[in-house]
């Protein structure tokens, strides 16, 4: 990886490619600690490091500052780390040089980021942030700000005479935006902030709570939060990314108001489609119900690469999104007796025990698998949609196992009562029913599922159960039982969802027809 950046003190030579260590830079520690898990991991690195500094404080960097580097060999990766605090932007030529001259042929360049001055960031999150009215805040035109730079004025009258006695020259480096206020903010009695983490499109947000209008860090109450249907994909990082986790905490809190986090991603993209940025933090405020403002861009992120969630997290997305995850593990690392080893020093391993199930029912060890798959399901500790999910397998294996009628119902029935939020065990039922031709059965439990809503689940939703195969279960219970009525009414349904443009396999839509012009016949008889 090659970083290109203007930081002055970092003592590189202005034009040179030197090698220099990750930690030296903003991404660095971070980068860095990805690069220290790779190493200890698979014994090899992951990202060889090499810095090119450039001159800081440059209005507009193009092609020129480039053209004086001498490349020796092109790279895999180059990071964009150029500070544009004071209104520096970069043009498409430096890119496309970059991408020309320093880039294999494909080579990921991160951060292209062409300038993060806040009145565009504003207006990328689709607010009209500046004012000439109070009450307002008045700041430097950049991206860094001491407390004694930023001006509060709560009155018109206040403003008025600051415009008055203020030089227009001076004015002009400087921006009037309005006072926001977070929502939320009278009930707590605390101003608040929030700190958005991006890691490409991954956000999590870092709630600040101050007594004093300008929030700090090292002023400021904070915790991290996160979108609770990402549980299921943290832990999956969290398995994979070789971290000595057990008995820590990752240093995160979930939190399920699903329509605020559909609004903050709806901002986020926003301003990822507007500046590209890979790594970053934005500040936002939040002046009404999931209304949400970026109002400042952080090129140098602070301190989350020190939260063990970021840590963990960064070693898969970082090695995802540059092409060089780590290598797969040796066959005998997927053994199940590998992990039932492991297993044997951590009995009480919840996402262990259920790889330990997976792996089982990969090699078609369907005894073994039910075995693991209850013992996963008993453990109260992990995710509990991983429980659920286990929970589901031991019903569906005993389906394929041909256990006893009751075994089956109390096993899916075991998987509904964990998470009735959920449709599967309700459409494994009515699949088992119309199977043994017990359509009062199958109707009933396919009745009870297409009133299920699709869940905000992460773990094994099956989008397609939702969207019609209960409907149709129902549709074939009906007729089982001859209730031509509810069958036409069930199949016509989802040939309505056909027309507004749902996929259905062929064999499957060419059935439904089928058994629809065969009631029709029915009914007219």
């Amino acid at each position: 990886m090659l970083v290109v950046h203007n930081d002055a003190g970092s003592g590189g030579r202005i034009g040179r490619i030197e090698s220099k260590p990750f930690r030296r830079y903003a991404f660095g520690s971070l980068l860095n600690y990805v690069d220290e898990v790779h190493q200890r991991n698979f014994k090899q690195k992951l990202l060889e490091c090499h810095s090119l500094a450039l001159s800081g404080g440059v209005a507009i960097y193009d092609k020129e500052q480039l053209q004086q580097t001498v490349v020796t060999e092109k790279y895999d990766s180059v990071m964009c780390h150029l500070v544009l605090d004071h209104g520096g932007i970069l043009s498409d030529d430096f890119f496309l040089t970059l991408r020309k001259e320093f880039l294999k042929e494909n080579g990921v360049l991160l951060n292209p980021v062409k300038s993060i001055a806040k009145d565009e960031v504003a207006r990328a999150s689709q607010f009209a942030l500046e004012t000439q009215t109070a009450p307002c805040v008045i700041k430097k035109n950049d991206n860094y700000n001491a407390p004694g730079t930023v001006l509060q004025m709560s009155t018109q009258a206040e403003l008025d005479a600051w415009l008055e006695k203020t030089p227009a020259e001076e004015r002009a480096q400087l921006v009037v935006h309005k006072l926001l206020g977070y929502y939320g903010t009278a009930q707590s009695k605390m101003y608040q902030l929030e700190r958005w983490i991006v890691l490409f499109d991954d956000l999590t947000v870092n709630h600040r709570c101050s007594d004093e209008f300008y929030i700090k860090s090292g002023t400021s109450l904070s915790y991290y939060v996160r979108d609770e249907r990402q549980m299921a994909s943290d832990l999956g990082h969290l398995a994979q990314s070789g971290y000595n986790w057990k008995g820590r905490s990752i240093d995160c809190a979930y939190d399920n108001d699903n329509e605020a986090w559909d609004a903050r991603r709806a901002v986020l993209k926003q301003c990822r489609d507007a500046f590209h940025f890979d790594y970053v933090e934005l500040d936002v405020m939040r002046p009404a119900k999931n209304e949400f403002v970026v109002i400042d861009v952080n090129q140098t992120p602070g301190p989350s690469y020190k939260n063990r969630h970021f840590r963990e997290l960064a070693v898969k997305l970082f090695s995802d999104a540059l092409g060089l995850s780590p290598e797969p593990q040796q066959e005998s690392a997927l053994d199940p007796q590998v992990i039932e080893e492991q297993l044997s020093r951590n009995p009480n391993d919840a996402a262990l025990r259920f790889q330990l199930a997976r792996r089982y029912q990969e090699l078609g060890q369907l005894q073994p698998a039910l075995t693991a798959y209850k013992q996963r399901a008993n453990l109260e500790q992990g995710s509990e949609e991983e429980r659920y999910v286990a929970q589901l397998e031991v019903g569906r294996i005993s389906v394929q196992l041909k256990a006893a009628e009751p075994v089956v119902l109390g096993e899916l029935l075991g998987a509904y009562m964990l998470r009735p939020s959920r449709a599967e065990p309700l459409y494994e039922l009515a699949c088992y029913f119309r199977s043994r031709n017990n359509a009062a059965m199958a109707t009933l439990f396919a009745k009870a599922g297409v009133q299920t809503p699709r869940p905000d689940d992460q773990l094994a939703v099956v989008d397609s159960i939702y969207t019609w195969q209960l409907l149709d279960e129902l549709g074939r219970a009906a007729q089982l039982a001859g209730d031509f009525v509810s069958a036409k009414d069930a199949w016509e349904t989802v040939l309505k969802r056909v027309q507004a443009g749902l996929e259905l396999p062929a064999d499957q839509l060419a059935r439904i027809r089928k058994d629809l012009a065969q009631i029709a016949k029915s009914l007219s008889a």
